[in-house]
């Protein structure tokens, strides 16, 4: 089944901790490299790393990253 992106981190810690949250949760997630660049002084640079997950699975990922942390309860402030 294809993968499909669900999300576009800014940096790749960023990526393993969502991807490590998906996991968690049973679905399987893959990190890429979105924009490889080119070379600069010999290495290869990237500013932003791509989520899949299963095509079938996307919605409820998409879900799980929308809800925040895991045990993280939003209080109001007042």
């Amino acid at each position: 089944m294809a993968a499909v992106r669900i999300h576009q981190a800014n940096d790749q810690s960023s990526a393993e901790v969502m991807a490590g949250r998906l996991r968690a949760e049973g679905i399987p997630a893959e990190i890429v490299q979105a924009d490889a660049g080119p070379p600069y002084g010999g290495f290869a640079l990237s500013a932003a790393f791509d989520i899949l997950v299963p095509e079938r699975l996307a919605a409820k990922a998409r879900a799980i990253l929308a809800s925040g942390a895991p045990g993280r309860r939003h209080r109001p402030r007042g």
